[in-house]
């Protein structure tokens, strides 16, 4: 049976694909591969975007990063919600200026 972890590997997105290396981060989340998360990079308000590369990463290949390793903040928002909220907030908008 395969060991589930909360350590997952991804790469940083650009343009919507994965580039670059692989980083490890723990999930706060249940996460699969291929999934696009939020990664805390300064601070809540700096934020960057990864696609999930690996799920249940051995917790020994963290452990060397020590108090240095990383959480993702969580799944990133479906685009369509995304599109849906700001429609409905212009919406709304709209009918506060009448």
């Amino acid at each position: 049976m395969e060991e589930r972890t909360n350590v997952i590997k991804l790469r940083y997105a650009r343009n919507g694909a994965p580039s670059g290396r692989e980083y490890t981060f723990y999930t706060p989340e249940p996460v699969e591969v291929g999934d696009e998360v939020v990664i805390d990079i300064i601070s809540q308000d700096r934020s960057s975007h990864g696609i999930v590369t690996a799920v249940n990463v051995p917790v020994a290949e963290i452990e060397p990063f020590g108090s240095r390793a990383k959480t993702i903040i969580g799944k990133a928002p479906e685009k369509e919600q995304e599109a849906a909220g700001e429609a409905t907030a212009a919406a709304e908008k709209q009918m506060l200026d009448v």
